[in-house]
């Protein structure tokens, strides 16, 4: 996504930028692993809402956080997570406007 071009829902960033970008943000966050018990919480995701296509992507980043007992999602792309009732799904603006 950092990568992609703009006009695609992307960032347009080089991949230098993106590989900067990325040191900072793991600086600021805690890093979850990537286990063997995310793909049980995938399957049942993709399985209770019918998820097809690209949204599997978007369900396994669901899986890994319901692993790790994360309820909040910020995004840009808040309509790809709204049938997810497992979380709560924020927005930069939303979040900038005091929503949460």
């Amino acid at each position: 996504m950092a990568t992609r071009p703009a006009d695609e829902n992307g960032l347009d960033l080089s991949t230098t930028e993106a590989r900067a970008e990325v040191e900072k943000i793991k600086a600021l966050f805690t890093l979850c692993p990537d286990d063997d018990g995310i793909l049980p919480e995938w399957e049942q995701l993709v399985s209770r809402h019918d998820v097809k296509g690209k949204t599997t992507h978007d369900a396994r980043l669901v899986a890994a956080m319901r692993r790790h007992g994360l309820t909040r999602l910020l995004t840009f792309n808040a309509s790809h997570f709204a049938r997810f009732t497992e979380i709560t799904v924020l927005t930069p603006e939303g979040v900038l406007a005091g929503g949460g």
